[in-house]
């Protein structure tokens, strides 16, 4: 079994600048700079041989290389963890590769989304922090902004492996885009 999302893997000069807004507030389990990506679909636990099936299916998806620009923080208050994150512009584009996945991946009995899509840099996940200092977090970094659009010309199925210190994200499989 593999614990599967699909996912958009992040230029290293990318991942670069978002490690610079992971600091300052204990008790955050910080995302390691190699972990930054914007995930598209989480899939679950999956039999090794259905993954070769999924992974074939999504190679049928196409659509043209497209552009996404990355702004400010936020948070999602969750059980148990709460997630920091830097947000990323939803984009006709990013919704249509989005839809498609699921499209797909729903031929494979795997369950829709129950939320609505928000697309998103997880950079770290906390357990009872300081609200203080998670406010002055976001005070500081509130108008973080990468200013190029980021180019998207693929995106990935990724396995994930859960150890104490973190996730470790494995690339399963690449799919290009057409154009």
């Amino acid at each position: 079994m593999k614990r599967l999302f699909t996912g958009i893997y992040l230029p290293y000069g990318i991942r670069e600048r978002l490690s610079n807004l992971c600091y300052g507030i204990p008790g955050i389990n910080w995302v390691s700079e190699e972990n930054f990506h914007i995930t598209l679909k989480f899939i679950g636990e999956v039999e090794e041989e259905k993954l070769f099936d999924i992974s074939d299916s999504l190679s049928e998806i196409k659509f043209t290389p497209f552009t996404i620009t990355i702004r400010g923080v936020g948070s999602f208050q969750g059980k148990p963890n709460q997630i920091l994150w830097a947000g990323v512009q939803e984009s006709e584009e990013l919704i249509n590769l989005f839809n498609q996945i699921e499209k797909v991946l729903g031929q494979h009995e795997i369950p829709k989304e129950k939320r609505r899509y928000s697309p998103h840099i997880t950079l770290g996940r906390a357990k009872g922090i300081n609200q203080k200092k998670l406010d002055e977090y976001m005070f500081t970094n509130h108008d973080f902004s990468i200013l190029e659009s980021v180019p998207i010309n693929n995106f990935q199925i990724f396995s994930s492996v859960l150890k104490p210190k973190g996730p470790v994200y494995t690339i399963e499989r690449e799919y290009d885009m057409i154009g």
